[in-house]
């Protein structure tokens, strides 16, 4: 959105109106975008495999972005550590209590097909993994820890830019509770 008055340009994002939808839909565009303004130089969210705990069954119609909880584990399965994921339950839109316990989403094709517990699905991180998530092993003594696997970057911004970045959110309901 461009103003003439002030010559600076505002980035809007329109979000579904179903909570859990909305929050899913912040993770994925907005939360990149932000990123993407305030200098990081790789703004998306980290994606890891993750081996299913349950079966799930995909969406007929649509990709799917399942709410579910990643964590670390010393035998995924297959006898190796690795990611295990489990469901945070029923997925509908409305449902934004499936988003509480979530840090991670699963992507699913649209198939309506089950998928099978056991096997491995791509999990887009969404909040931080608990250093509870990886066990002692993983742990420093200097309370920080790293992501078994998985090559740990710095963060790093482009400080070049120098840009006054302001975020705002609103929500809109056509309800009042």
């Amino acid at each position: 959105i461009g103003s003439q008055s002030t010559e600076s340009k505002i980035l809007a994002f329109g979000l579904p109106g179903n909570p859990a939808s909305s929050s899913v839909c912040f993770h994925l565009f907005v939360v990149p975008a932000i990123r993407q303004l305030a200098g990081w130089t790789n703004p998306h969210n980290l994606r890891v495999q993750a081996r299913l705990q349950h079966p799930i069954k995909t969406d007929q119609f649509r990709p799917e972005y399942h709410r579910a909880t990643v964590i670390w584990t010393e035998n995924d399965g297959t006898g190796s550590p690795g990611f295990v994921a489990e469901s945070t339950g029923h997925q509908r839109s409305s449902r934004l209590l499936s988003m509480k316990s979530a840090n991670a989403l699963l992507e699913f094709p649209a198939t309506g097909s089950v998928v099978s517990a056991g096997t491995p699905v791509a999990a887009i991180i969404i909040s931080n993994l608990r250093p509870m998530d990886f066990g002692k092993n993983h742990i420093s003594s200097d309370s920080t820890f790293t992501l078994p696997g998985i090559k740990s970057d710095k963060i790093t911004t482009d400080s070049s830019g120098g840009a006054d970045l302001r975020v705002a959110i609103l929500t809109v309901s056509d309800t009042v509770a």
